[in-house]
């Protein structure tokens, strides 16, 4: 429901009511995550993977939101084709779509591209359509794109339009990834 917008009226009243807070970046991680893990065939997909980046006075680690690897049947140790795809999420929405990504985003996905020796790393964000905005980083021409899941068009309170807003949802997560990771040309909503 959260995703969504969807939220009680707040204004002045008779009653008290309990207030929930969520954070929205764990919530939408949790969503995409279980979403192309149900929808994804043929990849294998880790949420919060974790490798050493720094050790000095404490140590620091790396966790990229989504490591997504392409199945193989072959068991052979030959790594020099990889097929790691790195994807963070980032609940965010920006008025001018020329704000994003930060600074810091980009040069959070460039040390997971390193160290996952990742050519393809991507930031998904929620949007109001579901489109992919293509990038690269110079240095070493590993694709970063930005790609935004399309939403429904306007928030609806009535409950039986909840299961098919928040299907709606899943498929564009799926369709935009499907895209980037190349498995599918459709065009999303």
């Amino acid at each position: 429901m959260l995703l969504l917008n969807y939220h009680p009226d707040i204004s002045n009243g008779r009653r008290d009511v309990l207030a929930l807070m969520f954070d929205m970046n764990v919530l939408w991680e949790k969503f995409v995550l279980k979403t192309l893990r149900k929808t994804l065939d043929g990849y294998e997909i880790k949420g919060q993977s974790r490798k050493d980046f720094w050790q000095g006075t404490r140590n620091t680690l790396l966790k990229p939101d989504l490591v997504i690897t392409k199945k193989s049947d072959d068991k052979s140790d030959d790594k020099s084709n990889n097929n790691t795809i790195i994807i963070d999420t980032k609940w965010k929405q920006a008025k001018n779509p020329k704000d994003l990504p930060g600074s810091s985003d980009l040069h959070q996905l460039f040390a997971y591209a390193i160290y996952w020796k990742s050519t393809k790393v991507a930031l998904l964000y929620p949007g109001e359509s579901s489109k992919e905005v293509e990038g690269k980083y110079l240095m070493n021409n590993t694709k970063c794109n930005l790609l935004f899941a399309g939403g429904p068009k306007k928030s609806v309170t009535e409950p039986e339009k909840r299961d098919d807003d928040i299907n709606l949802m899943k498929e564009n997560i799926k369709c935009v990834v499907s895209k980037f990771l190349e498995i599918s040309e459709k065009e999303c909503n």
